[in-house]
């Protein structure tokens, strides 16, 4: 009976190494190649500029109202405390 133990605790054991092993072992699939460079010539832009259609620039836009808003509360608020 003793042996029939000692059996069982060692298959137990290799069993547990092993599924700790396999659990090591992903497969993953290989990296696709990046996109080719843009050609040179259908567009060249300075760096750091970017053009966005429909935007424009001024003091007349809504977020610049909005922001002073919103910092006029808060110089409020802070003046309270």
């Amino acid at each position: 009976m003793k042996k029939l133990k000692q059996l069982t605790s060692a298959v137990a054991l290799i069993l547990v190494f092993t599924v700790t092993a396999f659990a090591g072992i992903i497969e993953t699939p290989a990296v696709p190649p990046p996109p080719p460079p843009p050609d040179s010539s259908s567009s060249i832009a300075t760096p750091g500029d970017m053009e966005t259609p429909g935007v424009t620039q001024g003091p007349g836009l809504a977020s610049d109202s909005v922001t002073e808003v919103a910092l006029s509360l808060l110089q409020s608020v802070l003046s309270v405390f």
